[in-house]
């Protein structure tokens, strides 16, 4: 198949949708299909860039569209790149805060008619709107009903042959709002190597805690990633605490990758608040060898997505890759939202046999990417898909 697919930015390792539509146009090329990717909005760079990307199995061609380029330039440019490609589907990659502030994408389908015209549509929602199944407030679900609105609108214009989202929550509200989507799982962005090192982590360590530090003597909780704010330190660092002492262990919370500038702020807090209790190692941003190697050292590891919504986090998706025990403290949606459908074994939730767990020593599980199955469900539902456009 010939594939184009649409989305926000294409800055490597700073925009997830743009992380996942580069690993999934690089694994279709290597699956044997032919591939380009537009970037409609690029937050990151300032003028119209093109380049061809090269991949196992062949190049993929990447076209770069700065956020602040007048829409009808935009998607004339994008248009010839189409034209020239000359697409059987296009793969609209689709978060409404792309295209607008508040996420409203109002007059969407007009801006887009151009590029989709004459060509099959698939839509992968990475975002929905606000709602109280998500647990937003009444102001944030007032601009979510409009979101709403606009997103049905949207979809019914364009008339989609095939919709996926990531996580059972979502699929159940956008069918509820008759917009019938499956699931379509995601694929973490950390490359597994077939041996893992522990030197550079080692490093780490000896240099946080000097001669003090054994590896025997440690439990080593991590977060990967943006700290959310919304994320609650108890009852969790509670039974963490609890759990090393029974086990006479000295329990270090470590961070790696960007945590954002709130993250950063939660995270001085409980380094302050804890400090009696825990040692706190920040890594900051590093290559993706040296993450493979972190997440394959840890004992557990922390979500900070709530448990309704874990399946569109890559970073909780390349934590479970690790074969890497979670632990998922986060249970904020109300009451009847919908749940994952099918509950991950390596997620552990913070309840009250979560210290018995941890003392009898989570397993971790195989490891391994789940890349290619993701882009072979992506293109059986294409290959299954009707026809006519």
């Amino acid at each position: 198949m010939r594939i184009a697919f649409l989305c926000g930015s294409q800055e490597a390792g700073r925009d997830g949708v743009g992380d996942y539509t580069n690993g999934f146009a690089e694994e279709l090329r290597q699956q044997g299909h032919e591939v380009i990717v537009i970037g409609l909005r690029d937050k990151f760079v300032s003028e119209v860039t093109s380049t061809e990307r090269h991949v196992a199995g062949g190049s993929i061609q990447v076209l770069r569209l700065p956020s602040a380029l007048p829409w009808p330039e935009c998607i004339e440019l994008a248009r010839q790149q189409l034209d020239r490609f000359d697409p059987e589907w296009v793969s609209l990659q689709f978060v409404c805060y792309t295209f607008h502030p508040k996420g409203l994408v109002h007059g969407l389908a007009g801006k887009l008619a151009p590029l989709l015209r004459g060509r099959k549509l698939h839509v992968m929602f990475h975002e929905i709107w606000l709602c109280k199944e998500l647990g937003w407030g009444w102001k944030q679900c007032a601009v979510g009903a409009v979101q709403r609105i606009l997103i049905q609108r949207f979809i019914r214009l364009v008339k989609p042959a095939v919709m996926h989202t990531s996580n059972a929550t979502y699929a159940a509200l956008l069918n509820r709002s008759e917009i019938p989507v499956t699931e379509l799982g995601l694929f973490g962005a950390i490359p597994i190597p077939s041996e893992s090192s522990t030197a550079w982590i080692e490093s780490q360590l000896q240099t946080a805690f000097g001669g003090d530090y054994r590896r025997e003597a440690v439990w080593l909780f991590g977060f990967f990633g943006a700290l959310h704010p919304q994320w609650p330190p108890e009852p969790l660092l509670t039974h963490l605490h609890r759990s090393a002492q029974a086990a006479g262990k000295k329990p270090v919370l470590l961070s790696i990758g960007r945590t954002g500038s709130a993250g950063a702020d939660l995270w001085n807090r409980i380094a302050q608040d804890y400090a009696n209790r825990f040692a706190f190692v920040r890594l900051g941003e590093q290559p993706t060898e040296y993450v493979s190697e972190y997440l394959s050292f840890l004992d557990c590891g922390i979500a900070t997505t709530p448990r309704s919504i874990i399946g569109k986090s890559s970073t909780v998706i390349s934590m479970l890759e690790h074969g890497l025990p979670v632990i998922v403290n986060r249970d904020d949606a109300p009451a009847g939202a919908p749940l994952m459908s099918k509950p991950d074994p390596l997620l552990i939730p913070c309840d009250a046999d979560l210290e018995t767990r941890l003392q009898a020593g989570p397993e971790r599980g195989s490891r391994g990417s789940r890349r290619q199955q993701a882009v072979r469900d992506f293109a059986f539902a294409l290959e299954r898909a009707p026809a006519s456009v």
